[in-house]
């Protein structure tokens, strides 16, 4: 999810024209499950953005958290100048707040972060609060500055005191402004309580001495921290000087792009109107802007750098940076150049799209750059998987290095979970990139459910059939069985009852999202559960009046220190309230013996069952804190926990009668015994060519080829932002045919393509989350 609402945050803010936008981010320890993929993620995401890195490299110890990794990404052309660790001032817990000086194209930025532990004692909250300020303001008055507090708050405490969250300091003081959404409109404020559910934050962004635009969260901070750790309020400071800045005229002279370098080589750049006092850094990327290292400091106008002490690559980049306390200057190269010692360079791959989160139909343009220092020959394959990695198949092998590849996706399955995988090979080495998951959803007609039958079994999970090519519908009659003999694997298979011929066996695709193998122009859709479930819809009391309430969970026992954890088993039960006492339940795991004025049945597999019985009102019967513990047998024929039942006192209480019946109701995967028949036709579909299409899709231009006007349609199943753009063969970019919001329904465009040349092109369409790329061929 974070590619895509960071985008969305990214989008809002840009509209705002800030001079500089940071970006804090708390991710895992590293090396932590999950960490590193996460943070390539956010990193990956934002190059795709802007070309410009995301460095995490400064570390926190939060309270008695471990600690933590935090970054910042300078988007746009801005580079970290420096960077140190200050004191929090004094009423606060021991801290460190990172302070660093960006350089904008506006002017040098100071960029104040901290985070902050605040008890849940009124007093200290307000006095660490109103130290808060205090920092900033004394840090910001050294120069007319405005200072922006960006504060998450995360609190449960009721009616907290309110937080400013804005401040500005200028020659006329300090200035606290409130920047809270307004949620009531009849509140003379703009303050409300963090512990309403309702509660939404507002980031506000200033651009000298003005308000700029506000950004509003969808996100209620309110979330109770579950390990009763100290809630916390997450603080970052960004002011910006007023001052008068004198820009340097800072070119870089060499290398520059498309340059090959080698051994030690001078750096080397100018500046015009050239202060003593301007420090220079020299920075330096070799994937193309994506991190940056700092290689040098000092104040001439040149450096011999030895590039053997850098790895070889294509992908080089240089920023030089010149500033002092009145002016600033900032040099970056073009574009790439190459490193390239002797020995053997490693290939660099980039995959470009698709990055993750898109949804795409028809034929899929895959892009990526893949470049070698040694300008040996690259070889590309690309490889696919819908089941997030387990298995691989291949989509293109040992292809020309061109940079773009369109997938027919048409014959393989609709799912969510695609991702793509490119490997880069100079014979020598191999090197790979993977995208995140997204969706390929082509255009479908779904079987009628009337076709389907469940003939045999108790499966609570769900069977749909879809048709991607209605000419190879047999109109016969399938079996559907199931295979849980697996140690771990189940599968499905498919049997013609016509021909007496399996057309699939052993398919696994039991997601509800994943479409099966094909067969006969079909493709199942199969929901499964991996276990049973209570189905709170069947669950509860079906007979008598009364309203004793009751949970239904799987125990965890420490048995003499032998934790037994309760088994989802697949069935549904009966409890029927008697006038005499029954029934007995079991002395299982030493449990005492208790007589019982009420029966236990496992309705699914029609028997009597064991249950372990905590009479809380020692009146034999069914009351308020009482326990039954469910017992089944296990595949050794042994007593097994199962599920636990727990009735809770309500007010004004109505026990049980007799007479009176439970249901608990569980919904149960599929196994051997399941059985559905259906037969393979659409009769029953109705073809209503006035109704909206329901998906998105993109059609083959008419005619094609085509000489020199063709027709491009696509269907939209709801309002969108739609761009259609043509491509040529080499990825670049001829023309685009429509870029307007559109309604909902089936459209057309026509392209004339008279001014273009013979030859393969391609057209690409977005509407809002959905891409699909078709081919045109053009014939003079």
């Amino acid at each position: 999810e974070w590619p895509t609402r960071l985008g969305m945050i990214l989008d809002e803010l840009e509209a705002l024209n800030p001079d500089v936008i940071c970006l804090q981010e708390i991710v895992e320890s590293p090396g932590s499950a999950g960490a590193d993929n996460r943070v390539k993620v956010l990193a990956d995401s934002l190059y795709q953005r802007t070309g410009i890195g995301y460095d995490y490299r400064w570390q926190r110890t939060h309270f008695s958290w471990d600690t933590f990794d935090e970054g910042i990404a300078i988007l746009s052309p801005h580079i970290i100048l420096e960077s140190d660790f200050l004191d929090l001032p004094r009423g606060l817990f021991n801290r460190k707040c990172l302070r660093a000086k960006v350089l904008t194209p506006a002017g040098p930025v100071n960029l104040f972060n901290t985070h902050l532990s605040f008890g849940n004692q009124e007093e200290v909250r307000i006095e660490q609060v109103q130290a808060v300020k205090g920092f900033v303001s004394e840090k910001s008055a050294e120069h007319p500055a405005f200072a922006n507090i960006l504060c998450g708050d995360f609190n449960s405490i009721p009616d907290s005191p309110p937080i400013h969250l804005l401040i500005r300091a200028d020659s006329m003081g300090t200035t606290y402004l409130d920047s809270w959404r307004m949620i009531n409109p009849s509140d003379s404020g703009y303050t409300i309580p963090s512990d309403n559910p309702e509660a939404r934050i507002d980031y506000v962004f200033l651009k000298n001495d003005s308000k700029t635009g506000i950004l509003s969260s969808d996100q209620a901070f309110t979330i109770a921290n579950q390990d009763d750790i100290h809630p916390s309020d997450h603080i970052g400071v960004l002011s910006g000087f007023n001052t008068n800045i004198f820009p340097l005229n800072l070119k870089l002279q060499y290398p520059q792009t498309g340059d090959e370098v080698a051994g030690v080589v001078e750096i080397s750049w100018s500046m015009a109107n050239n202060p003593d006092s301007a420090t220079r850094q020299i920075f330096i990327s070799n994937d193309a802007g994506k991190t940056w290292q700092t290689l040098w400091q000092g104040a001439t106008d040149s450096y011999t750098w030895n590039t053997a002490l850098s790895p070889d690559g294509a992908n080089y980049l240089l920023k030089i940076a010149a500033t002092s306390d009145t002016s600033f200057g900032l040099a970056q190269s073009a574009g790439t150049f190459i490193v390239n010692n002797p020995g053997n360079a490693d290939p660099e791959l980039r995959l470009i799209s698709p990055r993750g989160g898109e949804m795409a139909a028809n034929d899929l343009e895959i892009k990526w750059e893949a470049k070698d220092a040694d300008s040996d020959e690259l070889s590309i394959s690309i490889e696919y998987s819908n089941n997030s990695g387990s298995s691989w198949q291949d989509v293109a092998q040992n292809i020309v290095n061109t940079g773009t590849y369109i997938w027919d996706t048409n014959d393989v399955p609709n799912s969510s979970n695609y991702i793509i995988k490119i490997l880069c090979t100079d014979d020598s080495v191999t090197v790979s990139e993977t995208s995140q998951p997204f969706t390929i959803t082509n255009q479908r007609t779904t079987l009628p459910g009337s076709n389907f039958e469940q003939i045999e079994g108790n499966g609570s999970g769900t069977v749909t059939g879809n048709t991607f090519d209605a000419d190879l519908l047999t109109g016969h009659a399938y079996r559907l069985t199931f295979n849980d003999s697996l140690d771990g694997l189940k599968t499905y298979s498919v049997f013609d009852k016509q021909t007496a011929k399996f057309v699939l066996q052993d398919a696994v695709e039991m997601d509800g999202i994943t479409e099966g193998p094909p067969f006969d122009g079909l493709r199942l859709v199969i929901f499964d559960f991996t276990e049973a479930k209570k189905d709170n819809a069947n669950t509860g009391w079906i007979s008598g009046d009364t309203n004793l309430e009751y949970a239904i969970s799987l125990p965890v026992i420490n048995a003499g220190g032998e934790i037994i954890n309760g088994f989802p088993y697949p069935a549904d039960y009966k409890i029927t309230i008697a006038e005499r006492i029954v029934d007995t339940s079991s002395t299982y795991l030493n449990v005492p013996a208790i007589p019982m004025k009420f029966t236990v049945q496992n309705i699914t597999e029609d028997s009597r069952v064991e249950i372990i019985f905590f009479d809380n009102g020692a009146d034999n019967t069914i009351g308020p804190l009482d326990k039954i513990y469910i017992l089944e047998k296990d595949a050794a024929n042994n007593p097994m926990i199962t599920w636990l039942i727990f009735f809770a006192e309500v007010p004004a209480l109505v026990l049980p009668e007799p007479g009176d019946e439970f249901m608990f109701a569980t919904l149960k995967p599929f196994t051997h015994a399941d059985i559905f028949e259906f037969t393979a036709t659409l009769s029953g579909i109705e073809n209503d060519t006035g109704t909206l299409p329901g998906t998105f899709r993109l059609n083959q231009n008419y005619p094609n080829p085509f000489n020199p006007v063709t027709s491009i349609d696509f269907n939209l199943p709801g309002d969108a932002d739609v761009e259609l753009t043509v491509f040529g063969i080499s990825g670049r970019k001829i023309g685009t045919l429509i870029k307007s919001k559109l309604s909902a329904g089936s459209h057309t465009v026509t392209w004339n393509a008279s001014d273009l040349a013979t030859g393969i092109y391609f057209y690409r369409i977005k509407a809002g989350r959905f891409t699909a790329v078709r081919k045109a061929i053009l014939i003079k």
